[in-house]
């Protein structure tokens, strides 16, 4: 559970205008106050007469309002500020501030929730390294779909991964090649890929893959005129979103004639 909230853009900082702010409880606390109130309501069944939906409707009440009250509480309650050019985490155990240029390494997901094919909420944790000096953070929240407080998410990870993709693209630039997963690497020509068994290499040029998907933090890739994918990569490894936003404009830059293989400068320019 977490809670969005919204800002005055007017309110100005030295990481740029406040996007948004999220605001949520850590999962152990959650599941205290589920605890407490299932306590509670043992215990009033057990001494009381009183019906056993009141019983559910008080015990769910008194649930909610020791949330909303553990919100309030600063020793109780994870932010994390959202600017044009930064970010600012704030925990019972630390605080972070820093710039997106600083961002070293991410990690971050999805997942949604569904009851009956019907969908209820969806749940997003990332993990920030960042640099100068050395700063980790954890965080994750609870959130709808097409709701103001996605709109902060993504305006998050989208900055984030844009910070990266600078120092992404000078050294795929310097090296030639980027390590993305296990036996997977993103080169100047397409995809790189290992084959222990054989001990060899093969890639697959950028004109070679007709398309790309994204479903149950899973991407799929696939040649031109085939129906099965040839390389399916998971989103858990450090830096898949801003290597995957490096291949898309690449990929898209080529589409369009206006990459050439071999060079990577212009990919890095916002589309």
């Amino acid at each position: 559970m977490s809670e969005f909230a919204t800002t005055d853009r007017a309110a100005r900082d030295d990481h740029g205008a406040e996007l948004g702010r999220l605001n949520s409880v850590s999962e152990k606390l959650q599941l205290g106050l589920c605890g407490c109130s299932l306590i509670v309501w043992v215990s009033l069944w057990w001494l009381t007469e009183l019906p056993v939906l009141l019983l559910i409707f008080g015990s769910s009440g008194l649930a909610a309002l020791a949330y909303v009250l553990l919100l309030k509480m600063p020793i109780f309650r994870t932010s994390l500020r959202v600017f044009e050019n930064g970010i600012e985490f704030i925990s019972p155990r630390q605080q972070v501030k820093g710039a997106y240029v600083d961002v070293s390494s991410m990690k971050c997901k999805e997942v949604h929730h569904h009851q009956n094919g019907v969908y209820v909420a969806s749940k997003f944790e990332i993990e920030l390294e960042m640099q100068n000096p050395y700063r980790l953070i954890k965080y994750q929240c609870d959130f709808r779909m097409r709701g103001a407080k996605e709109k902060v998410i993504n305006a998050l990870v989208f900055n984030c991964s844009e910070g990266i993709q600078g120092w992404l693209c000078e050294k795929l630039e310097q090296e030639g090649e980027l390590h993305w997963n296990e036996n997977t690497y993103l080169t100047l020509d397409g995809l790189k890929l290992d084959d222990p068994l054989f001990d060899n290499s093969r890639t697959v040029r950028f004109d070679e893959i007709g398309n790309c998907t994204f479903n149950d933090n899973e991407l799929k890739f696939f040649r031109n005129g085939e129906g099965l994918p040839f390389l399916m990569i998971e989103n858990n490894v450090a830096n898949f979103t801003p290597k995957f936003g490096l291949f898309l404009k690449m990929w898209d830059r080529l589409q369009q004639g206006s990459l050439v293989t071999g060079k990577v400068g212009a990919a890095n320019q916002n589309s």
